[in-house]
């Protein structure tokens, strides 16, 4: 309890960027973004941030959110930018709590990523800070915050990236568009891939404190590009990671690029590295198995999962398993279940050969 309310009074000191009065200057505000973003070059969020943000994410599946809010806060004493969906997170632990005040800085910090203020009122779990003071003060806040938001962010980088994801989507999203438009997909990829790396040149990486988010539920405009490089590789018309040597894992380093984002571009490459994919099925309602593996394989797969700050495969499971059940929560987990369509019967007799099911608790 008293390493809590040292995390918190830590927290509440170090976040005055988030709670600072309206009437401070912005000049000082973007004084403070210059000085954070030389201090995150500094940060090795792989063994400062992540790891924390695991054993959070592992006391939300215990039940245990107060326990989760001290590992948030102390992660966030830590970084210079956490991710939203960890702020988003941290915030709902805070409001289960019954902290209203850092479950309103953790307010203000989203919107001051970029979060619409529509997005937060529509999560049930704030309804109990309504009545609060520290509540309605925020909701007043909201518009000056916006503002400030909007001055410090990349506004027309984001809206090029989300109109390169929109022509990502375009011909893929139509009936058999994959096997109809599959020229115009390759050529459509290869300008995106090449316009992502002008970019990263230009301004580093697109990550949440340039380009923003707007809601914490959906992925970056990048991803989908960026996944579909990688999984490029299969038909030989991509080089996936190998076109971005060292960039991608440098961002994940410096709290840029999920780690979890990393992981999904990697296995999507071919023999899974950090087994990203922790469940398969049978069809949409089929039940959950996983993949029989030795011991050493489940060590040297745990080692490099470690390594980028991501958690051991058991824990990764149990809290992908939680996802399912509990939708309140943000966990950032792309591809972590594999839906199997039109296997014979042969195919379905390995595959349930190979893999076992998961045990009821």
């Amino acid at each position: 309890m008293q390493k809590a309310k040292k995390l918190i009074a830590a927290f509440l000191k170090n976040t005055y960027k988030y709670t600072m009065r309206l009437s401070v200057q912005y000049l000082t505000f973007f004084f403070l973004l210059a000085f954070k973003s030389l201090y995150a070059q500094q940060i090795d969020y792989r063994k400062n941030y992540y790891p924390l943000i695991n054993k959070a994410e592992l006391a939300i599946t215990e039940g245990k959110q107060a326990i989760a809010l001290t590992n948030y806060l102390e992660a966030f004493n830590k970084v210079p930018e956490p991710f939203s969906k960890d702020l988003y997170n941290a915030a709902l632990c805070a409001a289960i709590s019954n902290n209203t005040k850092i479950a309103v800085v953790l307010c203000k910090s989203l919107v001051l990523k970029g979060t619409e203020i529509t997005f937060i009122l529509a999560q049930n779990a704030f309804r109990a800070l309504e009545q609060s003071q520290e509540w309605q003060a925020f909701i007043e806040s909201y518009p000056a915050l916006r503002k400030m938001f909007l001055l410090k962010v990349n506004m027309p980088l984001r809206k090029e990236l989300e109109l390169m994801w929109a022509r990502d989507q375009h011909y893929r999203i139509k009936p058999n568009g994959l096997l109809i438009y599959k020229d115009t997909i390759k050529a459509i990829d290869r300008e995106n891939i090449r316009d992502l790396k002008r970019i990263i040149d230009k301004y580093t990486f697109p990550d949440e404190s340039l380009i923003g988010v707007e809601n914490p539920l959906e992925a970056p405009p990048f991803h989908s590009i960026l996944y579909h490089h990688c999984q490029n590789t299969g038909n030989n018309s991509s080089s996936g990671l190998a076109d971005f040597p060292n960039v991608l894992i440098d961002a994940v380093k410096h709290g840029q690029l999920s780690p979890h984002r990393y992981a999904a571009y990697a296995d999507i490459q071919g023999k899974p590295i950090y087994g990203n994919t922790t469940f398969y099925r049978i069809g949409k309602n089929g039940e959950l198995r996983y993949l029989k593996m030795k011991e050493s394989e489940i060590k040297r797969m745990n080692k490099k999962r470690i390594s980028i700050g991501l958690a051991p495969i058991g824990v990764y499971r149990k809290k992908v398993l939680f996802s399912l059940k509990n939708k309140n929560f943000i966990f950032d987990f792309n591809d972590s279940i594999i839906v199997l369509e039109g296997l014979d019967s042969k195919s379905i007799e390995e595959f349930l050969e190979h893999t076992n099911t998961i045990k009821a608790e």
